[in-house]
Parts: C-alpha cells; sequence; structure tokens
C-alpha cells in the first residue's frame, strides 16, 4: 500500500506555468473572470494582495459569489485594460485603441503601478499630447505625471512670441507663470547689450483702476445736505377755530406736523410764556386735524399764531384769575329807647350799614 503512494506520487500530474489561476473582479455591476497572472506580473500591489493567505472556502475572487471588489472603478476604464492584457486576437498584439481608450489604460495604469503598460500608453498618446497646445499638454502632463509632456510644454510657452495671459497663468498656476515670465525676461536682458530695454515701457492703461481705487480710498467725504428752514405761517388773530386754521393749511401748507403756538408775543417772534407766569398747557397734533377745538377764551389781546416744522405742542397761557366777588350787605341788630321810657322796652330797630 504504501509503495503503491509513492509510485502515484512520483508519476502525479505537475501544474505547467499554463496553469492559469482565475480571479473574479466586480467593477460597478459587472463580473469580470480572468488570469489573474497579468495582474501578479505588471503590478507590484495586485501581486501583493494575492499573496495574502486566505482561508480555501469562501476566498475573496475565487468564485461570483465572493468576488474582488474594485470599488471606485468604472467598468469601462477596466474593460479597456484588459484589451490591452489580454488582447482578444489570434496573435496577440499592440491593440488599435482610440484616443480615450489609451486616456482609460494611462488612468489605471497609473493607479495601479502597471509600468510597462503605463509606458505603452504614454507611447500610443504622444502623438496626441503633441498635438495640444502648450497650455493644455502641460494640464495633460500633470494629470498623469509624465515629465517629457511637461518639459515640451513648458518649453513651447516660454519661447513662443504671445505673452502669458491672465487666463492661461490661472489655468497653469501663476508661480508657473511667473517663473515663465522670468526666463522670458532674463533671455530679454541678455541680449540687450548692456542696455535697459524696459527703459522707455508705458504702463498705458494697465493700472488705471487700482490707481483710481487708492485716490478714492481717502477722498473728503461729500458735505451733509443742508436741510431747509422750517415753512412758517403767521395766521391771523381771528383764526381762533380748528375750522379756520384748516381752511389755511389746505390753502397752501403741506401736509406735515405742525406746531402751532398761542401766545400775546407778536406773529414775528417766538411766543413768550404765559403772562401770569403760570403753566402752559400742551396739546400734540397734527397739521390738518379736525381735532384742535376752538382757541381758549379770556385771552384779551389778540392772540398771536405761528407755524413750525416739528410736530411739538399746542401752547396755551392759563385761563385768567377770576375777579373778586362784589360787597354783600350785611344786616346788623341796634336796640335804641324812644323818649327814655316812652318807648316799648325790648323794642328793635333795624338799620342798614
Amino acid at each position: 500500500m504504501t509503495a503503491m503512494s509513492s509510485e502515484a506520487s512520483i508519476f502525479a500530474p505537475i501544474r505547467d506555468p499554463y496553469y492559469l489561476e482565475t480571479v473574479v473582479f466586480k467593477v460597478e455591476n459587472s463580473l469580470f473572470k480572468i488570469p489573474r497572472f497579468q495582474f501578479e506580473r505588471h503590478s507590484g500591489i495586485f501581486a501583493t494582495t494575492f499573496s495574502l493567505p486566505q482561508s480555501v472556502e469562501g476566498a475573496e475572487g475565487s468564485s461570483d459569489k465572493t468576488p474582488f471588489k474594485l470599488d471606485g472603478i468604472k467598468s469601462l476604464d477596466f474593460r479597456r485594460l484588459l484589451g490591452v492584457l489580454y488582447p482578444m486576437t489570434a496573435v496577440p498584439k499592440t491593440p488599435t485603441l482610440s484616443k480615450d481608450e489609451w486616456i482609460s489604460v494611462l488612468k489605471l495604469a497609473n493607479l495601479w503601478d502597471f509600468i510597462e503598460v503605463r509606458n505603452l500608453a504614454i507611447e500610443q498618446l504622444t502623438s496626441y499630447a503633441g498635438s495640444l497646445d502648450c497650455i493644455e499638454r502641460i494640464l495633460f502632463a500633470r494629470q498623469f505625471d509624465v515629465s517629457a509632456w511637461l518639459q515640451s510644454g513648458y518649453v513651447e510657452l516660454a519661447r513662443r512670441k504671445a505673452v502669458v495671459s491672465a487666463e492661461e497663468a490661472e489655468k497653469i498656476g501663476w508661480e508657473t507663470a511667473l517663473q515663465i515670465c522670468q526666463l522670458r525676461e532674463a533671455k530679454t536682458l541678455s541680449t540687450a547689450s548692456g542696455k535697459n530695454p524696459y527703459e522707455k515701457i508705458d504702463l498705458g492703461d494697465t493700472f488705471q483702476a487700482e490707481l483710481k481705487r487708492a485716490d478714492a480710498a481717502h477722498e473728503p467725504l461729500p458735505a451733509a445736505p443742508r436741510i431747509p428752514a422750517a415753512p412758517t405761517m403767521n395766521i391771523p388773530p381771528h383764526a381762533t377755530t380748528s375750522k379756520d386754521i384748516d381752511a389755511l393749511t389746505n390753502a397752501g401748507v403741506s401736509k406735515k406736523p405742525y406746531t402751532f403756538t398761542i401766545g400775546s408775543s407778536p406773529s414775528n417772534e417766538p411766543a413768550s410764556p404765559s403772562p401770569n407766569g403760570g403753566p402752559k398747557k400742551s396739546f400734540p397734533f397734527k397739521s390738518g386735524s379736525s381735532r384742535l377745538g376752538s382757541a381758549p377764551n379770556g385771552n384779551a389781546a389778540n392772540p398771536a399764531f405761528r407755524f413750525t416744522s416739528s410736530l411739538e405742542s399746542f401752547i396755551v397761557p392759563p385761563p385768567p384769575a377770576p375777579a373778586p366777588a362784589a360787597a354783600t350787605a350785611v344786616p346788623v341788630a341796634s336796640t335804641s329807647s324812644s323818649g327814655g321810657s316812652g318807648g316799648t322796652p325790648g323794642a328793635a330797630s333795624t338799620s342798614t350799614t
């Protein structure tokens, strides 16, 4: 039994290099089952990943139920990469792909360090990169870290006749644009034979906007607008009722708050305090109102009315003090005798004083 086992082991088949192990990838919602040797051969990342120990049952990538998931990758880009790694032609050769397809290949080759595939994609895209203008070539080279495209873009930008525009500087970065300008300026100075080629440069209107902002920063503030004097209107002394005042305001005075001041001062001067020094009375109101009421009674002198433009008060002097009451006759009783004893004892006579 032991001899048979030894003999069987001697004649057991061995796995040839073309005994290819497969791996199942899931990209977006698509499954790809492919030989994994190209991934192990061209990418150190996948070679390290596949060499990690895994359980026999349910190993990642071993079946459709446990696929190796590639998150964040588009299935279209992955399929284009597989077209280069596993060409479907009868005799494998460099596939004929479009510019966009080669860009997809270069993108994933950069991501997973497929060095040979990356070099192939760069070679295929060099003619396309050469067709780009210098600014777009610089950006394209930065996206995929291709130094040859980057250098050719910088050289063309530095040697062209046109200056670097603000829009171009925004794209490639202001620091890079400044470095290009410094290179061009150094070249100009080296060929100037010791003379200053910029001595007679005219700035023109280049900095006019900034100069105007600087001038306007410390200009004196404009004077405040002068407020016109308040309109004044004298009301004749006989206008002592709200009806008379309303008639006057409707005749020409605008509907603004006014103060009617009633006093004994002349109409062209502010009203004086109450003649007898008593307290003033205030009646707030608005011009045009019919609720002023009548002027106070008892003002012997014709009151002077004055309009002012602020709503203050309706000031009137207090009514005069009442006059003292008239004297009243008081009866006085007196007792007198007529002829001594001739009169009636106790008889009273009344006299009016």
